[in-house]
């Protein structure tokens, strides 16, 4: 208990930090509340309302007063509250890190004695502003070291906000990491798989597209426009089949394209920083415990559009989900067995075969302002250039080689999560098959490796047209 020289004396005085700032916003409060309980020498409780004068100083006894304010506050059973600075500012050099000390006066009571020592709390008033030096060890942005021990800059090179994007191999378009973009309209299938693998990156989705280059939703509103101002056709890693037309106003491309249709196209880094990383959730593939796939949302009900979906995945520095990546997130009982379920590829469903994977609800070339469900999977792409675990083959970095034609599509998508990895995209086959692997032999893309028309992107003449993923029978590849 704190006793005064006068008639009244303090017990469990409390001070702290206001709960809201004087203004709207994302600025330090300046406030402080000043909690505790009034009671005679007694140990009586005071009931009513008194005057009290508030006075910080610069030292425990006399001093100088470098600010005051007085209140008159109603007191409860001897217990009170006030907000001090709510009517006399404090000084900016108020609270410059020297020692400062409350004075109270209550009524015409005599100053109480001792005066209260201001604690570390209140000095976060100076967080809106660092006056003098800073002595860090080192600094991090989002679990990503910038400045190290030694007082060296190991952040990204690029300067400005991409050095802390999480983007130093390029551009961070829309939430989405974009290494190279081909304007033109001059670039065959086969390059444009093999400049991106090139760039450390794969050909991007179309759900990734639609945020980079959409004009009314994506960041990139002028992306791949031709001379005429009309959106020009580009390549995605799932080959730009535009079936029915119902993918043109992101594609741009024509229904079953060739391999040598001359489109523009970008290259996405697929890459998840850490800080994003950290806010999902692994979902263990079948018979694991510590390797599956990284979810950073999931919403099992069909209620969200197209473009909501990629926006929220694309905020976090995710991709819708991949075909393949909803065999696990199935084997886990995420979904239910009619949910329509959106996938990076957009959920074509020929001939509803892959009604077990994506939902019964998902019919063939489904219309894209349907309502779905739909989970944002992290990137599996292995921060090392070198591909820990696996083998580089023409900058594709593959954790396994299946070249046996004995696995149902969905045993291969549980093959590739166990291994931390997804079955590769048709744009990195295309670069396994250049390697000289997989050179006869038919193997699974992530989206379902539907051949239309013998559209050969990544896969072989020999593949069928809206393949079986419960009982046709191919190889794989897993990448990362």
């Amino acid at each position: 208990m704190k006793r005064s020289s006068g008639a009244l004396g303090w017990v469990a005085l409390a001070l702290a930090l206001a709960c809201a700032p004087r203004e709207a916003g994302a600025q330090v409060p300046q406030t402080l509340v000043h909690q505790g309980r009034l009671l005679t020498p007694a140990g009586a409780a005071v009931t009513g309302m008194l005057m009290v004068t508030y006075r910080i100083y610069d030292a425990p006894t006399g001093g100088m007063a470098l600010w005051s304010e007085t209140h008159s506050l109603t007191f409860d059973d001897g217990y009170f509250s006030v907000a001090l600075g709510s009517m006399s500012m404090f000084p900016s050099t108020l609270f410059n890190g020297r020692p400062r000390f409350l004075g109270v006066t209550v009524g015409t009571d005599p100053e109480m004695t001792p005066r209260e020592l201001v604690a570390s709390v209140p000095y976060a008033l100076m967080a809106g502003d660092v006056t003098g030096d800073i002595h860090p060890a080192s600094v991090s942005v989002g679990g990503r070291t910038v400045i190290d021990a030694m007082g060296r800059w190991v952040g990204g090179s690029m300067g400005g906000s991409e050095a802390f994007s999480g983007c130093p191999e390029g551009l961070l378009m829309s939430g989405v990491c974009v290494a190279h973009i081909d304007n033109s309209t001059g670039t065959d299938w086969n390059s444009a798989a093999s400049t991106c693998a090139g760039f450390r990156s794969d050909l991007c989705t179309a759900t990734q597209y639609l945020a980079v280059r959409d004009d009314q939703y994506g960041g990139g509103r002028n992306l791949f426009l031709g001379a005429s101002g009309r959106r020009t056709p580009i390549w995605s890693a799932h080959f730009s089949d535009n079936d029915a037309d119902r993918l043109g106003f992101i594609l741009r491309t024509a229904d079953d394209p060739t391999i040598s249709n001359m489109y523009g196209f970008a290259c996405c880094v697929n890459n998840t920083p850490p800080e994003f990383r950290a806010r999902g959730f692994l979902v263990p593939a079948m018979g694991m415990t510590d390797r599956g796939i990284l979810v950073t949302y999931l919403n099992n009900r069909e209620e969200t559009h197209l473009q909501t979906a990629v926006s929220i995945c694309t905020s976090l520095r995710s991709d819708l989900c991949s075909t393949a990546q909803y065999v696990t997130l199935n084997d886990a009982g995420r979904f239910g067995a009619t949910v329509r379920r959106l996938a990076n590829n957009l959920s074509d469903d020929d001939s509803e075969r892959f009604d077990p994977i994506l939902g019964t609800n998902t019919s063939d070339n489904p219309s894209l302002s349907d309502n779905w469900a739909f989970a944002c999977c992290a990137s599996q792409r292995s921060s090392d250039p070198s591909c820990p675990g696996g083998m580089n083959l023409n900058n594709v970095c593959v954790v396994e080689l299946h070249t046996t034609e004995d696995s149902s599509f969905i045993e291969a998508a549980r093959a590739c999560a166990r291994r931390g990895a997804d079955i590769c995209t048709n744009s990195q086959m295309q670069g396994i098959r250049n390697a000289g692997r997989f050179a006869a032999v038919r193997a699974w893309t992530n989206n379902g490796a539907d051949n239309d028309s013998n559209r050969v992107g990544g896969l072989l003449s020999s593949m069928p047209d809206d393949p079986n993923p419960v009982t046709d029978r191919f190889g794989y590849a897993c990448c990362q």
